[in-house]
């Protein structure tokens, strides 16, 4: 009898540690979302360079919600690459303001011209529709030309930055993925 519950109680241990070994294999990792309230930045004509790397908003790579500015719905996000790679950028879930029903929206790289110097120059991405230095995306699918996710590729080497324009006209927030 003793012989048979200890039998029982290893099945059942053993059945038991399978069970949660399975919901742990199952289960996908949760990224942590980290938000970011960058300042409003519209860039135009006359607008200085160096004020646009001081005033980007720095983002790591992962998922990112970026809160839009309420003034014009543009901002700049900075990104630092931590090894030479193809990193994707990825912005999706775009969010209109409660005033408007849709969202229109693109995002551009900016890279420096030289290193260390606070002079940007728009550089291309590689998207799904080939090479692009304007990407876009909406929160509808409404318009062909605005899918409600869109991606942009660019090659980075360690150390080096890169700027991101985003912008989004009756926008509140929208998801940027970077890996």
């Amino acid at each position: 009898m003793r012989g048979q519950k200890r039998s029982i109680n290893r099945v059942l241990i053993t059945a038991i540690a399978a069970v949660l070994l399975g919901i742990m294999m199952v289960m996908p990792a949760f990224a942590k979302t980290t938000t970011v309230k960058p300042k409003s930045m519209y860039i135009k004509a006359g607008v200085q360079d160096s004020t646009i790397i001081k005033k980007a908003a720095k983002v790591k790579a992962g998922t990112t919600k970026v809160m839009l500015p309420s003034k014009k719905g543009t901002c700049v996000l900075k990104f630092t690459a931590t090894k030479s790679k193809t990193y994707t950028f990825t912005f999706s879930g775009l969010k209109p303001t409660s005033d408007s029903n849709i969202s229109l929206g693109f995002f551009s790289f900016l890279t420096r011209v030289t290193p260390g110097v606070n002079k940007l120059k728009m550089v291309p991405a590689n998207t799904k529709n080939g090479s692009q230095t304007i990407v876009q995306y909406g929160s509808s699918n409404m318009y062909a030309a605005y899918p409600t996710s869109n991606y942009g590729k660019i090659k980075l080497n360690k150390g080096d930055t890169v700027f991101v324009y985003v912008a989004a006209s009756h926008g509140k927030s929208i998801n940027c993925k970077i890996k």
